[in-house]
């Protein structure tokens, strides 16, 4: 392995972290392309890295290279992360996901990185470092949602690990209420074939039984010669998931909180409202986001449907659990909201004449600046 730019071979292949060459030591294993290629560390000079392929492979450009335990001593974000991160939000991107955390200091330098850009989009920490899991609430804290990123997590610990550690990181996160992404392998036989394994549809089984809020699929969707089945499949599996979980226990199991600010009381009575009369809608008028997070965060069994006319909202919504979008105008009185999404829900056949729905708009929705939690019949 070399820092020199050149073009690969069986014998010699280049990469971009020269940082490396300083902190790597005789001995280390190397893990390229996610384990599937595993190297051993014979010699170190200024410019290359000796190795022994101990696990042979085909190697694709641009693919990862981890090594276990090894401590970059680099500032995060560097020079080329600030380039990618400028270009990706003066294109409109919803949230960043962030890379090879190592704690929450790691989170708090990108989120001012975004500020100094007039920026304040959310962020998602991707787990994938071994280092991270020992500051896992902070990580938690700091960002606005988490992935698990299983393909370079199973290399920083030991794969009989992951499973148990998957279950413990979507209880915490849960436990803020924030947005939790499963990924990595989820349909991997299906970058080749048609269907997938038994074990990989029991894997996005578990995973939404654990309480992931999204599933996320890689190389099926990027490289994968069946990107459209791949997608259906776990559409299907999802939904047959969804359908048998227990949502009154798991709401009603939730604890009760004293002394809860306002938006969260009212995202906890529309959730508590919806159950009772059997609502299967429940719709968040909203600016910022900030009552789907509060609705989204319980669970409800109802769909939640996001009605806004800020589109950037609309998309960083869809992220959260349960949710689905609806373009609206603004609003200018409590009245007009109630009659517009009602027509709204029954054009998109989200609901149906008959169904009761629950409405809740937050305080900057219209002029009236105040809470609101309407249920109503269609």
């Amino acid at each position: 392995m070399t820092t020199q730019s050149i073009s690969g071979n069986e014998k010699r292949v280049s990469f971009n972290t020269p940082e490396m060459i300083s902190c790597i030591r005789v001995g280390e294993k190397i893990f390229l392309a996610d384990g599937e290629i595993q190297l051993l560390v014979e010699k170190v000079d200024d410019t290359d890295i000796l190795c022994q392929v101990i696990a042979g492979g085909e190697l694709r450009s641009r693919k990862g290279i981890t090594i276990p335990g090894l401590q970059l001593n680099v500032r995060i974000p560097t020079e080329k992360d600030m380039i990618d991160l400028k270009f990706g939000v003066d294109l409109g991107i919803d949230w960043v996901a962030q890379s090879f955390i190592r704690d929450t200091s790691d989170v708090k330098s990108l989120r001012l990185q975004l500020k100094k850009l007039g920026h304040k989009k959310p962020i998602i920490a991707k787990l994938e470092k071994q280092e991270a899991l020992s500051d896992l609430d902070g990580i938690i804290q700091s960002a606005d949602g988490v992935m698990i990123a299983r393909g370079d997590l199973g290399l920083e610990v030991p794969l009989q690990d992951i499973p148990n550690l998957q279950k413990e990181i979507i209880q915490v996160v849960n436990s803020y209420g924030k947005p939790i992404i499963t990924a990595t392998q989820m349909l991997e036989s299906m970058i080749y074939n048609p269907t997938p394994t038994r074990a990989e549809v029991t894997d996005i089984a578990n995973s939404i039984h654990d309480g992931t809020s999204s599933v996320m699929l890689s190389a099926e969707t990027a490289i994968g010669r069946y990107p459209v089945e791949s997608v259906t499949m776990m559409t299907k599996v999802a939904k047959s998931t969804e359908d048998c979980l227990d949502y009154v226990t798991n709401f009603r199991s939730k604890p009760l909180v004293i002394n809860e600010d306002l938006p969260d009381a009212v995202g906890n009575a529309a959730c508590q409202i919806a159950l009772e009369i059997g609502a299967s809608l429940i719709i968040c008028c909203t600016d910022s986001g900030k009552t789907v997070w509060n609705v989204s965060k319980r669970r409800p069994r109802a769909l939640i449907a996001v009605a806004s006319s800020n589109q950037e909202t609309l998309r960083k919504c869809l992220l959260y659990w349960g949710t689905i979008d609806i373009t609206t105008k603004d609003f200018q009185t409590l009245e007009e909201l109630v009659t517009v999404v009602k027509s709204s829900v029954i054009q998109l056949g989200l609901a149906n004449k008959g169904d009761y729905i629950v409405i809740i708009a937050g305080d900057h929705v219209f002029s009236a600046q105040q809470n609101t939690i309407q249920a109503t019949m269609l």
